[in-house]
């Protein structure tokens, strides 16, 4: 109720509840019809995504008996038969009499005997008479054959159907494809260009109907449905017999042939079960594309409707009282989700999450209780509604950057005024917890130079030398938060929002920071006569999470970030001093520019900074220093770390042309004059003093 009562206190709430209720009015209309044109087509690789999810093992049944290759190739092999395809119809007796010796409980041909045999009308004639015998010996056993249900599908000729025709279930074999070309649904009756209308085969098979008419109404789905969704089975579930071995059973026994394992397994399988016979050869041209199977036998079909009857599966439609329930819902949330939170980055969040998250795991949950409610019209129109809504809320937000760029655009940079145009900086003064990285810069020898030059003149040198630094943090993308005197910092990751290689920007500049200085010094020689090093700079670098945003008073208030952090930052530029170097990164900063390891930079010391208890490594360049240098300082520290402090003594003793060495050779000293480091504790040096 607090998210609606936020909602409704939105100034404007009157023209926002119009707009909410006008669009989900014209939302739930869309919805209603979701089984309607192009939404259904859309929609259906989300329908094949569930049926394999989901999908279970088949039962058994049913058996299904396939006419393979192998089928195919034993019977033209056969030297007692070389058959070829079509075979004899006098073939089928001996399936007959082994669905009798096995007690089938119906027995169905998903095949077309509508032309006569190329073997004469004896071998029809061989057919009907087992089909006969079938009939008398299995009163309660059915036989189901293809329906007439189009010129191209008609059922057996009378030369096979007669006097038996009454006798005899038929439905309909042509399931029509949906329109992107895959089976997913079958008609609850195929009409007969005579008018007539049957089941499909599946259906006879199971429920013992054929014709379809006014005696067996109640058995047709109530409504407008026409047709019913097939709840498919896990690929390759189904049980198969190969037709080949349904004759060895004939063979075993009947004719006293070999009762080996592939005779007993089938026997097993094929006992007291529907059969549907059909063709699997891909030769045979009734290859089908199911859901959860791009190539499967075109009985397939028939065999998944006939296990949804017998145990009640289907795939429902959703109610329409559930679509607009739904819709409703959502549409409220939507609107919560957009015009509850006070910047736009969480209310474009929660859209996407609602929109591409929320609705496809709703249409899961009604697919869990097997009812199909197809998310893609839900996406579109609620899409619409959500780019609506932001459009409103978009537009409000732009006329308050506006006002907030008005007042404080004298007191920032053009930069930062266009990063707030853009949309890359919000205009708010809420901040957020970000990774950063913090880069500040401090000059040694302003003071006495500040001391003996004009204010005119300092303020031009001063100048000089920050657009050359700033330059340079501007081309590594770097955000320059402040001028404090000559100092500058800088970040990176803020306020620009995504800029993941911020550690690597950052850790760029640090390196280049002091060849910038140099080129600031030797302008400064040219133009004002100055001898030597004008200048030197110290830079303190570390990556680590900050709070970033507009931080101030109500009256005044600038973008920039607080933490420890930043305050590590700020130590670590000024412990340069203390080791003499003018650069000093910490282990945070190397490791998230993926730097370890470099040739460029070397471990100085182990640190634990005035105010932070939690040690750092920290890090220098190696820019002008030999590598061999690098090597023995390396070694020197390493047994320093040790304790050993007379061998590390005379190690930082040879590689003094590394800055930090003469610093580390004194504290060797003292430890080994007064027995202790009091600072030293652990390996961290702990430094008390800014």
């Amino acid at each position: 109720m607090s998210s609606i009562g936020n909602l409704l206190s939105f100034p404007g709430r009157l023209k926002k509840l119009t707009i909410l209720v006008s669009v989900v009015f014209v939302t739930l209309l869309l919805t209603t019809r979701i089984f309607n044109g192009w939404f259904e087509l859309v929609g259906w690789p989300v329908y094949d995504g569930f049926q394999r999810a989901t999908a279970k093992p088949a039962k058994d049944d049913i058996v299904v008996v396939v006419i393979t290759q192998a089928s195919l190739d034993a019977m033209r092999e056969d030297p007692s038969l070389r058959l070829g395809w079509p075979w004899p119809r006098e073939i089928y007796g001996p399936f007959l009499e082994t669905a009798s010796l096995l007690k089938a409980t119906s027995v169905t041909f998903d095949l077309l005997f509508d032309s006569y045999s190329v073997y004469g009308k004896a071998d029809d004639e061989a057919f009907n008479k087992a089909l006969k015998k079938y009939l008398v010996d299995n009163p309660a056993s059915r036989v189901v054959f293809p329906a007439p249900t189009s010129i191209s599908f008609k059922k057996p000729n009378s030369d096979i159907t007669k006097e038996i025709d009454a006798k005899l279930f038929y439905g309909a074999v042509n399931i029509p494809l949906e329109e992107d070309g895959v089976y997913r649904r079958v008609p609850w009756a195929f009409e007969s260009p005579d008018g007539e209308k049957f089941p499909s085969l599946g259906e006879a098979a199971i429920l013992g109907r054929t014709r379809i008419d006014s005696s067996n109404e109640r058995f047709l789905p109530s409504g407008d449905v026409k047709s019913t969704l097939i709840k498919f089975y896990e690929r390759d579930t189904l049980p198969l017999v190969d037709f080949i071995d349904v004759l060895r059973v004939y063979r075993s026994e009947f004719h006293d042939g070999p009762k080996d394992e592939a005779v007993t397994e089938a026997k097993k399988m094929l006992g007291g079960r529907h059969w549907i016979l059909g063709v699997a050869a891909p030769g045979l041209f009734d290859l089908r594309p199911l859901p959860t199977d791009e190539r499967a036998p075109g009985v397939y079909v028939h065999t998944t409707k006939a296990l949804n009857l017998i145990y009640g599966e289907s795939i429902r439609r959703t109610p329409d009282w559930a679509i607009a329930f739904s819709a409703l819902l959502l549409g409220l949330g939507l609107a919560v989700a957009v015009f509850r939170p006070a910047s736009p980055r969480p209310a474009l969040l929660s859209t996407v999450v609602i929109i591409l998250f929320l609705i496809p795991s709703l249409s899961f949950v009604f697919w869990l209780s097997d009812y199909w409610l197809n998310p893609v019209s839900f996406i579109v129109a609620f899409g619409a509604l959500a780019i609506a809504y932001l459009s409103f809320r978009f537009q409000t937000e732009w006329k308050e950057r506006e006002r907030f760029i008005q007042s404080i655009k004298n007191s920032m940079s053009d930069s930062m005024v266009q990063l707030i145009r853009s949309g890359k900086l919000s205009a708010t003064r809420f901040g957020d917890r970000r990774e950063i990285s913090i880069l500040f810069s401090d000059l040694s020898g302003f003071t006495s130079l500040a001391e003996s030059t004009d204010a005119d003149k300092l303020v031009e040198i001063l100048n000089m030398y920050l657009d050359e630094c700033v330059d340079l943090v501007f081309s590594h993308d770097g955000f320059v938060d402040k001028f404090i005197g000559d100092a500058i910092m800088a970040l990176w990751g803020a306020p620009v929002v995504g800029q993941n290689d911020h550690a690597q920007r950052a850790y760029r500049t640090a390196l280049e920071y002091q060849a910038a200085v140099d080129r600031f010094n030797a302008k400064a020689r040219e133009k004002f006569g100055f001898e030597g090093i004008l200048f030197v700079a110290r830079v303190g670098l570390h990556t680590g999470h900050a709070i970033c945003g507009n931080i101030g008073s109500h009256n005044r208030y600038n973008y920039t970030a607080v933490g420890d952090s930043v305050n590590l930052a700020s130590r670590l530029e000024g412990l340069g001093k203390q080791y003499d170097v003018t650069l000093l990164m910490s282990e945070d900063a190397v490791k998230s520019a993926g730097a370890e390891g470099s040739s460029e930079i070397y471990l100085v010391d182990k640190v634990a900074v005035k105010g932070r208890s939690k040690p750092v490594m920290i890090y220098s360049a190696t820019a002008g220093i030999a590598a061999e240098k690098i090597a023995g300082y390396k070694a020197a520290f390493t047994l320093y770390f040790r304790r050993e402090w007379s061998a590390a003594d005379q190690a930082f003793g040879q590689v003094l042309e590394v800055p930090p060495a003469k610093i580390m050779q004194r504290r060797c000293q003292d430890a080994l004059k007064h027995g202790e480091l009091k600072q030293l504790r652990m390996g961290v040096w702990h430094h008390d003093e800014k």
